[in-house]
């Protein structure tokens, strides 16, 4: 069973979309129960980790400065970009953009053959900052658009992000409990994120049927967001080593989509929670392009 639930992983991320769309909606568990189930993945991921602390000090000044480029500097500059065409689109752009690296990355700098040190560095510095950086920079730039309670919004990011990297950390010395978890990780991410989607899409399920028609574009503009969001990353920092290059290209491309999803359906309207669950599909399927000119790089 959990060979199965690894080897389907995007099969059943959309059965657990087609589910959605036939469950009751669950009202105020869902904009509870979706930010738990993304802290138990990040709790589990964690452990997946190796965190050595010298090593990550002498990365810190590189992480500092691709994340003030990165997660800074690029969304704004998209917005701005983006605000006269469409204020959706700038919005959904902006977020996108803002969302920290998952902590899966370092696992595809590995394959990708990048930093893997750097790459725990910028999930460590991304996701810490996150609380903080989100709500500001929602509260100031959407403010005219989607008004943010940005006091709310970092209780929710607290709860979901940094509660369950704080709380992975004394559970690492239990040798059994962490085996375990390492073990069965990718089973519970695959579970939780289905069944995060089931309770997204069955808030949404009628507003999702009467635009599907919609779902197309918003299909073709993700894997669009999501390759300008890998190359963007390898060329932010232009005088990176090769190596750092992968590692900020994945930590860029590679986020916490899952955040995404969780913030839209608490704070923002239907249509962008939809478009971020489109988004959540695409940020999988993505990875086959990505892996294919990876190929080239790497040789």
């Amino acid at each position: 069973m959990k060979n199965f639930i690894v080897n389907n992983f995007t099969l059943i991320m959309l059965f657990g979309c087609v589910i959605g769309l036939f469950i009751p909606n669950l009202g105020a568990y869902t904009s509870k129960g979706i930010p738990f189930l993304l802290g138990t993945v990040i709790f589990s991921s964690m452990f997946k980790i190796n965190m050595d602390k010298d090593a990550m000090k002498k990365d810190i000044s590189k992480a500092s400065v691709y994340y003030l480029l990165r997660f800074i500097a690029l969304p704004v500059v998209l917005f701005y970009i983006f605000k006269p065409v469409s204020d959706f689109y700038s919005s959904a752009l902006f977020l996108l953009t803002l969302l920290p690296v998952a902590v899966s990355a370092p696992a595809f700098t590995e394959i990708f053959k990048g930093d893997i040190t750097l790459s725990i560095t910028n999930v460590v510095l991304s996701n810490s900052l996150t609380p903080f950086v989100v709500p500001f920079m929602c509260s100031f730039f959407l403010r005219n658009t989607q008004p943010i309670d940005s006091a709310k919004m970092f209780e929710t990011l607290a709860y979901t992000v940094i509660l369950p990297i704080v709380l992975h950390f004394p559970f690492r010395k239990t040798t059994k409990f962490k085996n375990w978890l390492l073990d069965n990780n990718s089973v519970i991410t695959v579970v939780c994120i289905a069944t995060l989607f089931a309770m997204a899409i069955s808030k949404y399920k009628f507003e999702i049927l009467a635009h599907y028609h919609i779902l197309p574009l918003y299909l073709a503009l993700s894997f669009v967001a999501y390759a300008l969001l890998y190359v963007a990353g390898w060329y932010i920092v232009p005088k990176a080593q090769r190596k750092d290059r992968i590692s900020f290209s994945v930590g860029s491309g590679a986020n916490n989509i899952g955040l995404g999803v969780a913030l839209t359906i608490i704070y923002f309207p239907a249509e962008l929670n939809i478009l971020f669950i489109v988004s959540q599909i695409m940020w999988t399927l993505v990875l086959f392009p990505v892996k294919r000119v990876a190929r080239y790089i790497i040789a």
